[in-house]
């Protein structure tokens, strides 16, 4: 499965998941050896498939309404950002609810744990 079902020469579009069914964070050391902070998201999408998504070097991640039994979202968008700032690269948004919210420098599909 791809990414993204559509795409903007600014970002992507995540329409076709259904909600969140995990969330892992971790502070890795990078490939230059300094700490980062990294995370994973497990979304289910419309056809009850698994996409995980890794995003790597993470900063200013804003949580609501996390907790229960199913963390319903319909659609998260990937903006690309024109900053100096690395950690900065791409804004990480829920643009219906406001469930989730973060900034990144970077991130891919995790074909590993899918």
């Amino acid at each position: 499965m791809k990414i993204t079902e559509k795409s903007t020469k600014n970002g992507y579009f995540l329409d076709d998941i259904t909600g969140i069914f995990g969330i892992n964070y971790k502070i890795e050391l990078n490939e230059h050896y300094e700490y980062q902070s990294n995370l994973l998201i497990h979304f289910k999408t419309i056809n009850n498939r698994d996409l995980k998504i890794m995003f790597y070097n993470i900063t200013d991640l804003n949580l609501k309404y996390i907790g229960g039994r199913f963390n319903y979202l319909s659609s998260v968008g990937i903006t690309k950002n024109n900053s100096y700032e690395k950690e900065h690269q791409f804004h990480i948004d829920d643009y219906e609810n406001g469930m989730i919210s973060f900034y990144c420098e970077s991130f891919e599909e995790d074909l590993e744990a899918n």
